[in-house]
């Protein structure tokens, strides 16, 4: 996968006592942002080989179709995924 150097984005979580940031890239070409997540830098245990994995950024937790990503956007796609993933293990 090929991403855009110059534009990324830094999605941050901060509720419920949790801390947790991931980090968007946009795909080159098309409309596409994918979201990492680094569960190694949250002291989490990853998750089995579902999700690809981009040193240092982590795994890729899901994908967002837009042009010009807003970061309050992505932080409630963000906050949805933790919801949904990661609320199982916390």
């Amino acid at each position: 996968m090929n991403y855009d150097e110059m534009q990324h984005l830094h999605i941050s979580y901060n509720k419920k006592g949790l801390d947790l940031e991931a980090v968007g890239l946009k795909r080159q070409d098309v409309d596409v942002w994918d979201v990492y997540f680094n569960f190694q830098d949250h002291t989490m245990d990853e998750p089995p080989l579902r999700f690809s994995k981009i040193d240092p950024f982590g795994c890729k937790i899901f994908s967002i179709t837009s042009k010009d990503l807003s970061e309050d956007e992505a932080s409630q796609y963000f906050e949805l995924w933790i919801k949904h993933e990661l609320n199982k293990a916390l």
